[in-house]
């Protein structure tokens, strides 16, 4: 008798569940989707802490918040923090109102890591709100599915500055401590160089733009994005992709590519070439004609190519600059001109390529020297990127702010064959 009661309700059991809907899991985000969460605090809500969810569905690769609400500072103050599925994201109080996360990046008071699916909660905390005060606030998320392409340069581009079309002078490529960027400290120690520093040399220099460009990563990338927001400087996310073949800047990347060149990895620079267009990045050879052996191995670019696809070369490299032998025998000026004799239209560009920023034994090259000019029709990264696409690019030799002009007669050193265009 037991046993057919149990055999009955073992059916009734699997019949119920049988019945129950199975759960739909979330369509994989396609393109970029908007989540609007709006509104009112009043005084009956402090002190207290507002959760409000949202789902985040599968695909998603980069997140950006940003919120605001009335009476900010007379008489109301809201908090700001974020969960994700696996717990606390990130708290930043009152002290931002833009929050940008991805794998590799984001803004300080939030880890970078995956936009993880499912249910996140943003929380608005309530510190202040006075007897005689209401607040609607407004919290917008934006979800990006893909970062290749123009999704790529668009995430690339942290700021775009206001300002028209112009010339835009700056430094290609620099490094800070987050590769081999050392600072001197008193005494004989040092340390890993700030990203700030790069930053504050480059405003001393007047430039328009730097790349901060490191060996392999883009751990830097969070500085980045906490530094944009308090300068008219546009800093340009890249890497230098240092492998045993040959050095290249990668300039609008905000994922890491591969390096490891020669192997199952990376097995060809035509491999390399083809994952730098899908990510609508701009890649370029560095001091090409340097010589490579035990103390900088692949310093020389010696890697078999297809100059076809080459879009810019490092003709002038500021160590080189610094040594007086920009035009000497391992200048990347001959190397760029017997590829423009070949019929090959590669743009010339320059960069400092330093690693010290506060160095004041000027034991190497400045940020700033040597420079470029660039052509853009927005300043960002994006319009510094197609600029050198087409062509517009002057190298600048002067390493002197009076150099950023668009009369040719201030501009000096080796010109991009489309200079004129």
């Amino acid at each position: 008798m037991f046993h057919r009661f149990a055999l009955s309700a073992l059916v009734i059991l699997a019949a119920a569940c049988a019945s129950q809907p199975v759960p739909v899991a979330p369509a994989p985000l396609a393109e970029p989707q908007t989540i609007t969460l709006t509104g009112t605090v009043t005084r009956d809500d402090f002190p207290s802490y507002l959760e409000l969810p949202f789902t985040v569905p599968p695909g998603a690769k980069r997140l950006t918040l940003s919120y605001d609400y009335e009476h900010k500072g007379d008489g109301v103050t809201l908090d700001l923090g974020l969960r994700d599925p696996d717990g606390l994201r990130g708290w930043s109080g009152s002290n931002k109102t833009d929050v940008i996360l991805s794998a590799w990046g984001a803004t300080p008071s939030y880890r970078p890591g995956p936009i993880v699916p499912g249910e996140w909660t943003l929380i608005l905390g309530v510190p202040n709100v006075r007897e005689d005060r209401s607040s609607t606030y407004t919290a917008t998320i934006t979800l990006e599915p893909d970062l290749s392409g123009e999704a790529a340069l668009a995430a690339a581009s942290l700021r775009i500055n206001a300002g028209g079309p112009g010339w835009l002078r700056g430094d290609f490529h620099a490094h800070t401590g987050h590769s081999d960027g050392g600072c001197a400290l008193p005494g004989q120690l040092r340390a890993p160089c700030p990203t700030m520093a790069s930053l504050n040399a480059a405003g001393e220099a007047q430039l328009d733009f730097i790349a901060i460009t490191e060996h392999n990563t883009l751990s830097h990338l969070s500085d980045l994005i906490a530094l944009q927001p308090a300068t008219d400087i546009i800093l340009i996310p890249g890497a230098e992709i240092t492998t045993f073949e040959g050095h290249a800047n990668v300039f609008g990347i905000v994922a890491p590519l591969d390096f490891q060149l020669g192997t199952t990895r990376l097995p060809g620079t035509d491999d390399l070439i083809d994952e730098v267009a899908r990510r609508g990045a701009l890649l370029s050879l560095n001091h090409p004609a340097l010589p490579t052996g035990e103390s900088c191995m692949g310093c020389g670019w010696s890697a078999d190519t297809d100059f076809s696809r080459i879009e810019a070369i490092e003709v002038v490299n500021g160590t080189l600059v610094h040594r007086g032998a920009e035009e000497g025998a391992m200048s990347g000026i001959p190397f760029w001109e017997a590829l423009l004799d070949q019929g090959h239209r590669i743009t010339a560009i320059a960069g400092s390529d330093n690693h010290d920023p506060i160095d004041r034994a000027m034991s190497q090259p400045p940020i700033g020297n040597a420079a470029t000019q660039v052509y853009v029709t927005e300043r960002s990264t994006r319009g510094i990127v197609n600029g050198v696409r087409s062509g517009r690019a002057v190298v600048d030799l002067t390493g002197s702010p009076a150099a950023h002009s668009t009369s040719s007669s201030r501009r000096t050193g080796a010109r991009s064959p489309w200079a004129a265009n």
